[in-house]
Formats: C-alpha cells, structure tokens, sequence
C-alpha cells in the first residue's frame, strides 16, 4: 500500500444524503479512491453518528 492510499484509507468520511441514488453513487467513488465512510439517510441520523464517531469530513446535502 503506498503512502498516498494508507493516508486516503485513514480518512474517515460522513456522507448525509437522502436519495438513495445519490447514496450508491457516492459508495462508489469513496469506495474507488480508498476513503473510510459512512453514510447517513438524514439529518437526525447524521448528528448521531457524529456523536459515536469521529469524523474527518461531513458531506451533506445542501438542501437538508
């Protein structure tokens, strides 16, 4: 694993987004450059994975 990969898989990344397309999309690229993510459905859920985790990143829908 080179450096760059170890760094990008130590990223951990909190999606939230409500349309599932848009979810499986996102699987998808994260997944192809090697972050570590997860994926929160909405708001509600967003903020109580924050609560457990740590997160690197928040993507978030703007329109939520």
């Amino acid at each position: 694993m080179t450096m760059a990969e170890q760094v990008l898989k130590d990223i951990k990344v909190l999606v939230v987004e409500d349309d599932e397309s848009n979810q499986y999309l996102m699987e998808l690229i994260l997944g192809e450059f090697g972050f570590s993510f997860e994926i929160a459905a909405n708001g509600q859920e967003a903020v109580e994975k924050v609560r457990k985790g740590k997160f690197d990143v928040v993507l978030m829908d703007l329109r939520m």
